[in-house]
């Protein structure tokens, strides 16, 4: 499946390989991140009527920014 896909792509098998193991590495933690995120703002209080695209978006941002903050914070620090 690797191999078809860097023929396919240009990419080297090992680049995809390492590119692979890195995501299933981090995923779960970004995963864990994203839970202590929601259960945190839902502990602040119900968010109704964001129905509207406008509201999902305000939403993805509220979810993204302490997401990515935390990432590059315990990225370049080290916090684990």
């Amino acid at each position: 499946m690797i191999a078809g896909f860097s023929l396919m792509t240009g990419l080297k098998t090992e680049s995809c390989a390492v590119m692979l193991t890195i995501a299933v590495i981090y995923l779960p933690l970004l995963l864990e991140d994203i839970m202590r995120i929601m259960q945190s703002r839902r502990v602040r209080g119900p968010q109704y009527g964001r129905w509207d695209l406008a509201g999902r978006g305000r939403d993805m941002v509220l979810l993204l920014t302490p997401l990515f903050l935390m990432t590059f914070r315990q990225d370049c620090l080290g916090w684990y």
